[in-house]
């Protein structure tokens, strides 16, 4: 294992990352190659493994938004082949040969470990990221945690799980006709109409300034690289009240994001 591998290691364990955990991975590549510049994809996936062992699991977001398009230009998502969109860690991730991909043509995860083995989690629900799906399964885990490796909540998928547990006004409003595209994922399997289909997460940098105020989330430095580490039962118990109570927060600001206006004027959101 490269000296890279090994600080990741000492570092992931300064974070609160342990054997058996179920973990959801939400990183960046390129902060952590400024820190270690001979350090690969490889590393990082191997690092983790490495604490985490098959008794946990390792999830990472593949997502390709391979959504219909009404001049029908758009990708057909095919497991085996399709890139992920969410990065090089993620791309790296799923070709691994022991990691399974899921068959979401628009939100597909990897998975490693314990989550590999549950075979229905390679499904396609028809709400991406809520009922059925891979954090579905996450948030009826004991010991179910998030990694943001150089990232913040927005790129937190459970938000979005979370808009549609808590049934906030716009959780079954697809935000994405301005992109020319319907809410139908296109694969190989064929075609597949979608429900509650995950919008813009700008806004999500306020449940995190919200858990932060709680002292709910660690955070962790390492040069350069600021990485949070929080569990899925406070992301879940806070959630909550801050999804029910102050979900206005959630939407980016007035006219700065069309996904997020067009959900306050189709839900009369003021």
């Amino acid at each position: 294992m490269t000296y890279a591998a090994q600080s990741l290691i000492k570092y992931f364990y300064k974070l609160g990352i342990e054997p058996g955990q179920q973990l959801l991975v939400h990183a960046a590549f390129r902060p952590l190659r400024q820190m270690f510049p001979d350090l690969t994809p490889e590393d990082v996936r191997q690092a983790l493994m490495h604490i985490l062992t098959p008794e946990g699991s390792m999830i990472l977001p593949t997502f390709t938004y391979c959504f219909k398009r009404r001049d029908d230009t758009h990708c057909v998502y095919d497991p085996e082949n399709t890139p992920a969109a969410t990065g090089i860690l993620a791309q790296t991730f799923w070709q691994a040969k022991d990691v399974k991909r899921s068959l979401s043509p628009t939100h597909s995860f990897g998975l490693w470990g314990r989550a590999a083995a549950a075979t229905h989690l390679l499904d396609s629900p028809e709400s991406p990221l809520g009922a059925h799906s891979v954090l579905a399964w996450m948030a009826d885990q004991a010991n179910s945690h998030i990694l943001f490796l150089g990232t913040d909540f927005r790129s937190c998928s459970f938000g979005h799980f979370l808009e549609v547990a808590m049934g906030v006004p716009w959780a079954s409003v697809f935000p994405w006709e301005h992109m020319n595209v319907l809410p139908v994922g296109v694969s190989v399997r064929g075609e597949q109409s979608l429900i509650q289909v995950p919008g813009c997460s700008g806004g999500f940098t306020n449940f995190q300034t919200y858990l932060e105020a709680r002292n709910l989330i660690h955070h962790e430095s390492l040069g350069a690289i600021d990485s949070m580490f929080i569990s899925v039962g406070s992301v879940l118990a806070y959630g909550r009240t801050f999804f029910r109570d102050q979900n206005k927060q959630l939407l980016c600001a007035e006219g700065t994001c069309k996904a997020c206006d067009f959900r306050r004027q189709t839900c009369g959101i003021i």
